[in-house]
């Protein structure tokens, strides 16, 4: 089914008085709202890009399929508009948005609700939907002059990862990549070099490869590669050869469910190194004790929470003030995600994609719920990851640091205290 902002639910209007109650209150705690919206009404013509000037209502495409929160992050996107109309729009513009709503997975649905969206001259779209279904869409988006602001964690494609035109809200592997490579770097020994054990899936190959970038462009060296598929590679085979290399650190890009198996299989060939884990592992290693002890000290990382943001408190009262519920981490990361497209849309002065992408980049000083909005050149969000090292022979593992975004291209890592 199809359905409009129209629909929100019953009460919204009246929440809006809460919404704007709780504003004065707060006053200037929300500062990083209330600094990007005065960024784009200082410039509400003229941006970079040639093509339509911004109309004077900011229409925004949202489509959503039943991909996990995709609910939330409605909500967050409504939550939005009403709020950045209640603060006179986005330099002056009002934000109309137009919902397209599917409650099952279906690409060929999908493409209908965009071309309906194209039709309507639409060149902005929020999406949380599926992998399918954005690579059923890439094409139209392209020959139609057409942005994607994705708000979904279902989405594990190498198309998608290097389409700059799909601004991926939530980083993915090349963001997750860059803070495993800066990780090694700073506990690794100097001087001996690292190995990389990745799954034979898009989103681990990805990890791996962006790693071997990252890592090998700041001096570090990859001394040994090994790609696995459980029940088709001969895992022990593969270790033996990357146990021979010597390496200081292991990076494993894994999925889900295959620490078990890698694990044992590398503590049988007598591996010994400091393991750098991507995020998928934390639940495995904690379902196995012998293994995690085996890698007692090593390390993961993992996308912080938007929960943890300082800013998350004050946005969690306004929604529950008006859907009466806790909020979920996405209906934070679909609130920036319309606030992002609006700004960049009213900054830019041009309404096409390379116009308001563009725009994205020079708004990036601009602070949402999940932080500061920091996009690389393939359209990825720089997230903050929280590094967790395994301690107490394995039984706990706790956050000992951050990876933090200094700007799109680089970070630091922000040690806990004692750590």
């Amino acid at each position: 089914m199809a359905r409009t902002s129209k629909s929100a639910k019953t009460g919204v209007w009246i929440a809006i008085i809460i919404i704007i109650a709780i504003l004065a209150a707060y006053g200037g705690y929300y500062s990083g709202f209330a600094d990007g919206l005065k960024h784009a009404q200082q410039r509400p013509q003229g941006g970079p890009g040639a093509g339509p000037t911004t109309p004077l209502s900011i229409k925004v495409g949202v489509v959503a399929s039943n991909v996990p929160h995709s609910s939330d992050v409605l909500h967050g996107v409504q939550l939005a508009g009403d709020l950045l109309n209640n603060k006179s729009g986005a330099a002056l513009r009002n934000v109309t948005l137009s919902i397209k709503y599917s409650d099952k997975e279906d690409p060929e649905r999908v493409k209908y609700f965009v071309t309906s969206l194209i039709n309507e001259g639409i060149k902005v779209m929020i999406g949380a939907i599926s992998n399918s279904e954005v690579k059923a869409v890439l094409r139209m988006l392209h020959l139609n002059d057409t942005i994607l602001v994705l708000v979904s964690n279902e989405v594990y494609d190498d198309v998608v990862y290097d389409d700059p035109n799909v601004v991926k809200m939530l980083g993915g592997p090349d963001v997750e990549a860059r803070a495993m490579a800066d990780l090694a770097l700073e506990v690794g020994e100097e001087g001996l070099g690292a190995a990389i054990i990745a799954a034979n899936n898009s989103y681990c190959l990805r990890l791996a490869n962006v790693i071997d970038e990252a890592y090998s462009s700041r001096g570090g060296r990859i001394v040994s590669k090994a790609v696995y598929e459980l029940g088709k590679t001969n895992i022990t085979e593969s270790l033996v050869n990357v146990s021979a290399s010597k390496p200081a650190v292991v990076f494993f890009a894994g999925q889900k469910g295959d620490a078990s198996a890698i694990l044992e299989a590398a503590r049988s060939v007598g591996l010994k190194a400091t393991w750098i884990l991507s995020s998928a592992m934390a639940d495995d290693l904690l379902s196995r004790p012998d293994l995690a002890s085996y890698v007692t000290g090593s390390y993961l990382v993992a996308r912080r929470n938007a929960s943890l943001s300082p800013r998350f408190d004050f946005f969690a009262e306004l929604y529950r003030r008006v859907y009466r519920e806790e909020p979920h981490e996405m209906a934070a990361y679909g609130f920036d995600s319309l606030v992002l497209a609006a700004l960049s849309s009213a900054y830019t002065g041009k309404y096409n994609s390379s116009a308001v992408r563009g725009a994205m980049d020079a708004l990036c000083d601009f602070i949402g719920i999940t932080r500061p909005k920091f996009l690389d050149s393939k359209g990825n969000v720089v997230q903050e990851y929280d590094i967790l090292r395994v301690v107490e022979g394995g039984h706990k593992i706790e956050v000992v640091g951050r990876w933090v975004p200094v700007d799109a291209e680089k970070a630091r890592i922000e040690w806990s205290h004692g750590s």
